[in-house]
């Protein structure tokens, strides 16, 4: 009679025992829980075509940002040659050439028309000029600075000068490579223009 008691309590304890030592079972869907978490957590690749969308406005940006450096430069340069004196002379070879100089920077701009001029490279509407000046050159209006330039610079010839010429001439170079790059995002046309004409000089550069 006393046994029966000691008993049950026996089973229970041991019943308490190895319930204890069970591991514990996870919750249906646990899982499945964590696994979106972790997902909602991991960086999502951006799509291909986000990502040159992102990539095109940044080159673009670089570009204009360049162009207006090479702007700066270049006025920068012409300033310091006026400083000293050294963009115009009484020598006749020099008026000639920077009156040649001057003819083509106004032809050009009056074939350019009504299109207004950007400090920073950005393609204006109305397409592409592929005539007047521009149908042998495709830049004569740096063309005609970077002459009148370099003339002054012959004519007064000095280490200064020469820094001074150097640093327009690369400014617009530079500038003008920011510019064809941006019209040809721009005008899928460019390249035929480009590959019948030349940069300033024809047959030459």
């Amino acid at each position: 009679m006393t046994t029966t008691p000691t008993t049950r309590r026996g089973r229970s304890a041991g019943n308490i025992t190895r319930k204890s030592v069970q591991p514990t079972a996870a919750a249906p869907g646990s899982g499945r829980l964590w696994e979106l978490e972790h997902h909602c957590c991991r960086p999502r690749p951006v799509p291909a075509a986000v990502a040159e969308f992102v990539s095109s406005n940044r080159c673009h940006a670089m570009l204009k940002t360049l162009s207006l450096i090479g702007y700066i430069g270049m006025i920068g340069g012409l300033l310091g040659l006026l400083a000293m004196h050294a963009i115009f002379s009484p020598s006749a070879w020099v008026i000639a050439i920077q009156v040649a100089a001057l003819l083509l920077g106004v032809w050009a701009r009056v074939t350019f028309g009504c299109r207004s001029y950007h400090v920073a490279a950005n393609p204006t509407e109305g397409g592409l000029v592929t005539w007047g000046p521009y149908r042998y050159i495709r830049h004569p209006i740096y063309t005609a600075i970077c002459v009148a330039t370099l003339a002054g610079v012959g004519a007064h010839w000095s280490w200064k000068t020469s820094v001074c010429g150097g640093v327009v001439v690369g400014s617009l170079v530079m500038r003008i490579f920011c510019e064809e790059r941006l019209l040809s995002a721009r005008y899928p046309e460019h390249g035929q223009y480009v590959s019948r004409t030349w940069r300033m000089i024809p047959y030459v550069y």
